[in-house]
């Protein structure tokens, strides 16, 4: 059991509706002004009994193959954001330079951004009131935890954990499918090495690619232990599909696959 090639398809199906509130309309983030996501579910399946998820710390059941984590947020409201892996000298918000807004925005990881912008017929070519976003804020991502783990007859596993956005699509009857404005950043809390604490590995997904092919995290995984799963869906700000114009278009599905590769332990 050296090679546990085990994969996950989490299914993330995210509503949005937006909602224009009074007669001055503004692109980018500010128009956007009651975004709606609903009924997203998330639903893991592995092709063997090794991999498991669940919603609670290493308390799934370890029997079968088929784990199911279902989710609902009901009337759940977010405005857009952007987010960067990390704000260099030269990171831009829009047309805007982050560090010139603030010193201390410079060298920030992991962090997330929200702005108006003043043209109502683009997405950020007049970026303004730019304002930091601490994670986890529940009127700017919608947010999921969950808890990877092994079964009982599974050997410790220590090697990468891929994971990839496999399809995004609208949902609702709009006639111009704006789902690439839907993205999603996963954190993954888990030790790196067998002897080594947990820490904080994150990927920002914004194109669908296969399974298998997306972004790698270190884990290192046994089957008494959990390492944590933190999903964040949120509306990109910057997309250029985010404007006045596309207000009350705005819906997508996301599929998420999280795949194991060689074991390394």
């Amino acid at each position: 059991m050296k090679k546990l090639k085990k994969l996950i398809p989490a299914l993330c199906m995210l509503l949005v509706s937006a909602v224009l509130l009074g007669t001055t309309t503004y692109a980018w983030f500010s128009m956007n002004t009651s975004v709606a996501a609903n009924n997203l579910g998330v639903t893991a399946k592995s092709n063997a009994s090794y991999l498991l998820i669940g919603k609670a710390d290493n308390a799934t059941v370890k029997t079968g193959s088929d784990i199911k984590v279902d989710e609902t947020a009901s009337n759940a409201k977010v405005y857009p954001v952007a987010y960067f892996d990390k704000v260099e000298a030269a990171t831009k918000l829009g047309n805007v330079t982050l560090k010139d807004v603030n010193a201390s925005f410079e060298n920030k990881a992991h962090a997330w951004f929200t702005a108006n912008n003043g043209n109502s017929t683009a997405s950020n070519d007049d970026v303004k009131n730019i304002r930091e976003v601490t994670e986890g804020t529940a009127d700017y991502m919608v947010t999921y935890t969950y808890y990877i783990t092994l079964s009982a007859d599974s050997e410790d596993y220590l090697g990468n954990l891929n994971i990839a956005m496999t399809e995004r699509a609208k949902l609702g009857s709009e006639t111009t499918d704006n789902s690439s404005a839907v993205n999603v950043v996963v954190k993954v809390n888990a030790p790196k090495t067998k002897d080594g604490t947990a820490e904080d590995q994150y990927v920002n997904l914004t194109e669908v690619k296969t399974a298998g092919s997306g972004s790698n995290v270190t884990v290192y995984l046994t089957s008494k232990t959990s390492i944590t799963v933190t999903v964040y869906v949120y509306i990109n700000g910057e997309n250029s599909a985010v404007t006045s114009a596309n207000a009350t278009a705005l819906s997508g599905k996301l599929n998420l696959a999280f795949d194991l590769g060689t074991n390394n332990a």
